[in-house]
């Protein structure tokens, strides 16, 4: 078992060689070789080897929790980061506020990205993504669900093929206001109108 170089840290938890080597931080458990090894934040959690240790000759983050081989490796000035996975989170030094779950996570991300969701299991576009400030997410794939999908604000697809303002029932012809972008009835003049639920019954 390793532990920390200083002499100073307060209440951490040091496990594994050059675990916490540099670190004076409270409050933080590294556990691995060389998990969180400049680690000066408080309250960090680094499992794994290489996890959190950073590349830099002082770690000021705080609140990051990194698991697995080489998690937030980079760490240095960011808080509030989450990594779980092998080198989830790999190069990101000063972004905050960012969650990378899943093998490689977020390992191509860049330094500095903040507020950002990754779930993935591989480099690259991630399955899931998202934005915590601009509360997006994106889905590159398939959507399945046996439940309903409740969207207040509409349905867009495609940004320019239809918008769906409220809720729409096929089998029974119940349908809200649907706009047609072009040639959904061929030569008919209401290409591009606004087509109410009567007039879909009408001519369906």
């Amino acid at each position: 078992a390793g532990g920390s170089g200083r002499t100073d840290a307060a209440s951490g938890v040091y496990i594994g060689s050059y675990a916490g080597q540099q670190s004076n931080a409270a409050g933080t458990v590294a556990i691995g070789h060389n998990a969180g090894y400049y680690t000066e934040g408080e309250y960090n959690v680094y499992i794994g080897y290489g996890a959190g240790v950073s590349d830099a000759t002082t770690s000021t983050s705080e609140h990051n929790v990194g698991i697995g081989r080489s998690a937030l490796n980079d760490i240095s000035t960011g808080d509030n980061n989450v990594a779980i996975g092998y080198h989830a989170g790999l190069i990101n030094s000063t972004g905050t506020g960012n969650v990378f779950l899943g093998h490689l996570a977020g390992s191509d991300a860049t330094a500095t990205d903040s507020n950002k969701l990754f779930i993935a299991n591989a480099a690259g576009t991630p399955l899931i993504a998202g934005d915590f400030s601009a509360g997006s997410v994106a889905i590159q794939g398939t959507l399945d669900t046996s439940g309903l999908i409740n969207a207040a604000a509409g349905i867009s697809v495609d940004g320019a093929t239809a918008t769906l303002t409220a809720g729409m029932t096929m089998g029974s012809h119940a349908m809200t206001d649907i706009l047609i972008s072009s040639d959904s009835y061929p030569g008919s003049a209401q290409d591009g109108y606004l087509v109410s639920a009567g007039y879909v019954n009408a001519v369906s």
